[in-house]
């Protein structure tokens, strides 16, 4: 039997480049588990469920106000039944939220009669919220959403709103008739990495400028800064609000704390602060010109 040395070597590189492959896939998703804020969802799809724990161990939980039952958006034109009975936007579901919330919200609507609509209120903040429509058949006008189905039953859909930093959230509803919109909704909290991402900078050592012996640290830039990440400056470690720099661009001689800030998780690189780089601001000795002319001898 003739042993064919050339197919072997092949079969051979093709299993390393298959090892490869998949040791480089499970770095790839080790490492961007660390460069991006995660999120934690809770559903809300009845009316029996008037709370739910996130997976950092905050808190949402539901009021009802006038509201009959959950249902799902299933498709347009699909009576969904009886949500509230009385007058426009009487009837609301209350979000409320232990600590700051950030994420996205979707709601699935569903109504009984012509023109269901719906109003998205964040009351920490005293504004309207302007949704975006993922499917369906409605229609959206600022912060209002309307079923556009002009005869009975009323069509329904999706939508998908962000909200950032509230704790207060009221959605109320509108309609004709005693029909109106039933809902489910998914609730996702934006949260800090579980592996802090620590900057890499430009340079991690720079010097005061004259004639005002400041350094501008905004003149360093980050090479690997996360989605929905800014880059801060901070005097001590870990990095938080209260030892932020509020002006970076004139600085004095000293050691600075550089820092990923997640604005939709609130948070500096992880939880905790950690994960910062450490820069060194050192001082250039000026030499101040004199307010006296020179005197020369004849």
């Amino acid at each position: 039997m003739i042993y064919n040395f050339s197919t072997k070597i092949a079969e051979m590189n093709l299993q390393f480049f298959n090892k490869s492959i998949l040791a480089f896939a499970v770095f790839f998703n080790i490492l961007l588990s660390g460069l991006y804020a995660q999120e934690s969802c809770v559903t809300f799809d009845s009316v029996g469920v008037t709370s739910a724990t996130f997976s950092d161990g905050s808190n949402v939980s539901v009021t009802h106000s006038s509201m009959d039952s959950y249902s799902s958006f299933t498709s347009c034109g699909t009576t969904a039944g009886n949500l509230w009975s009385g007058s426009d936007y009487t009837a609301s579901t209350v979000f409320n939220f232990n600590s700051n919330f950030s994420g996205n919200i979707r709601v699935k609507a569903s109504g009984q009669n012509t023109n269901e609509s719906f109003k998205l209120y964040d009351n920490t903040n005293n504004s309207f919220i302007n949704p975006q429509l993922v499917s369906g058949c409605l229609a959206i006008s600022g912060n209002s959403v309307i079923g556009t189905t002009d005869t009975s039953p009323a069509s329904g859909g999706v939508v998908d709103f962000f909200i950032n930093n509230a704790t207060s959230l009221t959605i109320s509803f509108g309609g004709t008739g005693g029909g109106g919109i039933v809902f489910d909704y998914r609730v996702c909290k934006d949260l800090c990495p579980s592996t802090p991402v620590i900057p890499t900078l430009s340079t991690t050592t720079i010097s005061t400028v004259c004639p005002g012996n400041t350094a501008n640290l905004t003149s360093i830039t980050a090479s690997n800064t996360p989605a929905n990440a800014t880059l801060t400056w901070h005097t001590s470690t870990p990095a938080s609000n209260a030892n932020k720099i509020s002006n970076p661009t004139a600085v004095m001689a000293g050691t600075y704390s550089a820092a990923f800030f997640y604005s939709n998780a609130g948070c500096y690189s992880d939880a905790n602060g950690t994960g910062t780089r450490t820069v060194t601001v050192t001082n250039t000795i000026c030499c101040n010109a004199g307010t006296v002319a020179p005197m020369f001898n004849q």
